[in-house]
């Protein structure tokens, strides 16, 4: 047998034990931190100078002092928020303000819980083929509250990682953006790059209607939004793009080898494009390791959205590749629908790129 890592029974029971109470009690931690997300408790603190009583931490975010008061109690317990008993006033101390750059992940928590039951009814042999994304409530925040700050932290480093293709990015060429979602990522490429045209894809009508909205509001006239199945894509668009990017989508589509046989024809000779997808091999017994703690995240976020969503689709025939696609799998489709693989790196939070090039 392989060596994979440490196995489920290598620990003592005392030690199962206090793990499993340690991930028991994280979760119910990451509920109370995307509380503060969600009510904007953790901006409203953040913004105080010092410390403030429950009532006055209330009154600023404009919440019921009892409610804010709990939350408070949690927090100050998961050791996030300070807390002074002779005033009986709280505060975030500095070095913990970074704690909004996990709330976006904590949000999975509860915004995947909204499907719980009916992903446990997909399951069943006789229960549905999948969950439709409609059943899973403020997805397009969820997506937006993880994704949009890379995008608007990282996407510079990113593009100068393909110096070839930043050129063309500032001389002007046309940008498809295949999955975009509430918009996230086609308005930053459309920020730092104004001489070209970004086109945002996505099937969620809510979610092209807010990235219409915030294009608008921010004065951008070179974006193109459409709610649009990229599984057919207009026949008047062969050979129109020079660049395409495809942010954590690939693993998610029902037929993928005929979406990204469709980006194929859409790209200019020499075109190239971009697969994000998350950073994991395509073999269990080699994500069994100290060094890729996040594997049993992927594996979990997959079975509660990417597989039960993806075979909601096509009468259950969907390809539900899921999360954890992996290298291995990913480079053989991309190869499989045409495409010359250049390389695979990791970027924009640590996700797997693989940059593609139209042969």
């Amino acid at each position: 047998m392989a060596d994979s890592g440490k196995q489920a029974g290598d620990d003592s029971k005392q030690e199962f034990s206090s793990r499993m109470m340690d991930v028991a009690l994280s979760g119910l931690k990451c509920v109370a931190i995307a509380m503060g997300k969600e009510t904007g408790l953790f901006d409203v603190m953040i913004a105080t100078e010092t410390p403030k009583t429950s009532q006055e931490i209330a009154d600023a975010g404009n919440l019921k002092e009892r409610y804010v008061r709990e939350w408070l109690g949690a927090m100050v317990t998961a050791k996030i928020v300070n807390y002074d008993p002779s005033t009986e006033t709280y505060w975030i101390p500095k070095s913990h303000h970074s704690i909004t750059q996990f709330t976006g992940l904590a949000m999975c928590t509860p915004s995947l819980s909204t499907a719980f039951f009916d992903v446990a009814d997909s399951f069943r042999k006789d229960g549905p083929s999948g969950v439709p994304y409609s059943k899973y409530s403020k997805f397009d925040d969820l997506m937006d509250g993880m994704h949009g700050p890379l995008f608007k932290n990282e996407l510079a480093e990113f593009t100068a990682s393909m110096p070839d293709v930043q050129k063309k990015l500032e001389s002007g060429i046309k940008v498809l953006d295949i999955g975009c979602g509430p918009g996230a990522s086609t308005l930053e490429f459309a920020k730092h790059f104004p001489k070209s045209t970004i086109y945002g894809l996505d099937l969620s009508e809510s979610g092209i209607k807010n990235a219409q909205e915030v294009a608008k509001a921010s004065g951008l006239t070179n974006t193109v939004f459409r709610c649009q199945d990229v599984s057919s894509l207009p026949s008047d668009w062969t050979s129109q793009f020079d660049y395409a990017f495809a942010h954590m989508v690939i693993h998610d589509l029902a037929d993928p080898t005929r979406v990204l046989k469709e980006i194929l024809r859409l790209l200019t000779p020499g075109g190239a494009l971009s697969v994000l997808d998350p950073n994991a091999h395509s073999k269990l017994e080699d994500n069994i390791s100290e060094e890729n703690e996040h594997a049993s995240m992927l594996y979990t976020i997959s079975m509660m959205n990417c597989i039960p969503a993806c075979l909601s689709q096509n009468e259950g025939k969907g390809a539900a590749l899921g999360a954890a696609l992996g290298r291995e799998k990913a480079t053989l489709l991309l190869e499989g629908a045409g495409y010359h693989v250049k390389s695979i790196t990791t970027a924009l939070g640590g996700s797997l790129h693989y940059l593609c090039f139209k042969s």
